[in-house]
């Protein structure tokens, strides 16, 4: 009891001791390239480009084949389509070979409101995974908000699963010849590593055999809460995640009547039962310092090895911005060897 309240008394501190700070005048709408429509829905102007599958028949030379796929969705009772895009490097093992690689069931960001499969940061970043872990790659098109809130992207994310587990039976054969069940990680970048985890939860109690989630990769995961951290606060002015633009994502994500403390922004308001806690596999958080976000994934990993359900982090860097790897070549291929070695022995 006393140390939590010596926690509340110093977070208490840190809020008065915010209170001068000037928070960022900017239409998060204009930053973001959005419009909002009369019917709530958004028009999403473009930003960043797409890029289409990469086909064995349109490039035999590639280092890296992809194609989309569609799904049916088997949540809330909707029918349409879930897309996915699968990956796998030009060099796989022979058929039916007993050395299968790797799946990774990829999560792509945009604070649940933006961006898709094919954006094109996405899209390498996908690419960079499948030939350098190497790997098979599926990357969820989940539904975004605010025309579908939370949960339907972790609705998605549960139906992606369902599916490689139904796949790797039957029709798909990059999935069935070269995908090795056993070895499965949910991976996630920023509100993707949000949802990865929720999916993690969500599935604990489920029979996905033969798919074995052996663990997570939460890139920089995008959690939140009502008050600000230090982080939050000395960054506001972030050239990719000021404060305004946060705000207006949380808003546009959540289920109406919810606020910020909600368990799908803040994971620390209500931890997951014991139940669930013993089944969550090893867990690699990448984060860094340059980063609005960085307070709360620390926050996010301190409780995980206080309730010893963290078996693997990574390390936190100096430095750094929201989405490194999106933007900067370097820091898509470090992330990918840092993946590779997560998925390949679980340390660094």
């Amino acid at each position: 009891m006393e140390i939590e309240q010596r926690e509340e008394e110093e977070e208490e501190r840190t809020q008065r001791a915010f209170e001068h700070v000037v928070e960022p005048v900017i239409d998060p709408y204009a930053a973001m390239n959005i419009v909002r429509n009369a019917d709530g829905s958004l028009t999403r102007l473009p930003i960043f480009p797409t890029s289409p599958p990469v086909g064995e028949e349109e490039d035999p030379t590639a280092r890296c084949f992809s194609k989309d796929v569609f799904s049916s969705r088997r949540n809330n009772n909707d029918h349409n389509l879930l897309r996915l895009r699968i990956y796998r490097p030009n060099s796989v093992p022979a058929e039916k070979s007993k050395s299968k690689l790797p799946v990774l069931v990829f999560f792509h960001g945009g604070g649940f409101i933006c961006f898709s499969a094919d954006t094109e940061g996405y899209h390498m970043n996908a690419e960079e995974m499948a030939c350098r872990v190497p790997a098979i790659v599926v990357s969820v098109d989940y539904r975004l908000a605010p025309e579908n809130p939370l949960p339907a992207a972790y609705d998605d994310a549960v139906a992606a699963l369902e599916w490689v587990r139904d796949e790797s039976r039957c029709n798909e054969p990059w999935i069935r010849d070269h995908g090795d069940m056993s070895r499965c990680f949910l991976i996630g970048s920023s509100a993707g590593g949000n949802v990865a985890y929720r999916t993690a939860l969500r599935t604990s109690k489920m029979d996905l055999g033969p798919v074995r989630i052996e663990g997570l990769i939460l890139v920089q995961p995008f959690f939140g809460g009502v008050g600000r951290t230090e982080s939050e606060v000395r960054l506001a002015r972030d050239k990719i995640l000021p404060s305004p633009v946060t705000d207006m994502m949380w808003e546009l994500a959540f289920p109406s009547g919810s606020d910020r403390d909600h368990e799908f922004c803040n994971p620390m308001t209500r931890t997951p039962p014991s139940e669930e806690q013993g089944k969550l596999p090893r867990i690699l958080v990448t984060g860094d310092s340059g980063d609005p976000l960085i307070d709360r994934q620390r926050a996010f990993v301190k409780m995980m090895e206080e309730k010893g359900v963290v078996k693997v982090v990574g390390p936190f860097t100096e430095g750094g911005r929201h989405g490194a790897e999106f933007f900067d070549v370097g820091a898509m291929e470090d992330l990918a060897m840092d993946v590779k070695c997560f998925v390949s022995s679980g340390f660094f």
